[in-house]
């Protein structure tokens, strides 16, 4: 099998825009989720600063 046998020429978009759009956001929101909990839950007050910058 070659590295572009699922390659096609299609044109048409399979995805819409407003579905890649949500998971990119739901994405970044959780990025953020995960630093706001790492920060929440480490005892180090110094991390928060460095997370925040």
């Amino acid at each position: 099998m070659s590295w572009d046998s699922a390659v096609t020429d299609m044109t048409t978009n399979v995805f819409s825009d407003k579905l890649i759009m949500f998971h990119v956001i739901a994405m970044i929101a959780a990025g953020i989720g995960n630093f706001g909990m790492a920060m929440a839950a480490s005892p180090r007050r110094d991390l928060g600063f460095k997370y925040a910058s």
